[in-house]
């Protein structure tokens, strides 16, 4: 994705000012010291899971192989009910 690396402070910046921008028409409607605490907020919560899911490495799930089928006689018994014979 990227190929310089950004320290999660810087990004955590980055993504306060983008947002503080997107969101510059709603900055009036509400009290600014609040505004600004709510988008620090989300920025940081936003800045830490980018940086999660930066560190995970994209390894394909693979399933484990299955046993062979066994063909003759069951080892376990039934799970259909008994019935009595009477």
């Amino acid at each position: 994705m990227r190929d310089k690396k950004i320290s999660k402070k810087e990004l955590r910046n980055q993504v306060f000012k983008k947002m503080e921008t997107a969101l510059e028409d709603m900055r009036g409607e509400a009290d600014a010291k609040k505004f600004s605490k709510k988008i620090k907020k989300v920025s940081d919560w936003l800045a830490d899971e980018i940086a999660k899911t930066a560190k995970k490495p994209a390894t394909p799930k693979v399933k484990p192989a299955g046993k062979a089928k066994v063909s003759g006689a069951r080892k376990s018994p039934s799970k259909l009910p008994v019935t009595k014979k009477g």
